[in-house]
């Protein structure tokens, strides 16, 4: 991972595919084993904004794998 741009508002990474697959492991391995009902406090974001990102990353991912 590599710091691009940090400012006060935005943080911008650069992942290679490899940790990016890692943070998509995490996710979906918090998202089976938090409950459901104590996601938010344990992990400061909804269960549904993991999905979210979880398919943000995963596309990503995918686009990365079939790029020249």
């Amino acid at each position: 991972m590599e710091a691009v741009s940090i400012t006060k508002g935005k943080i911008i990474l650069s992942f290679s595919p490899e940790e990016v697959s890692f943070l998509c492991n995490a996710i979906e391995v918090s998202l089976k084993e938090v409950p459901h009902r104590e996601y938010q406090t344990r992990t400061g974001e909804t269960p549904e904004r993991a999905r979210e990102l979880l398919g943000q990353l995963r596309k990503a991912l995918d686009e990365a794998q079939s790029a020249p």
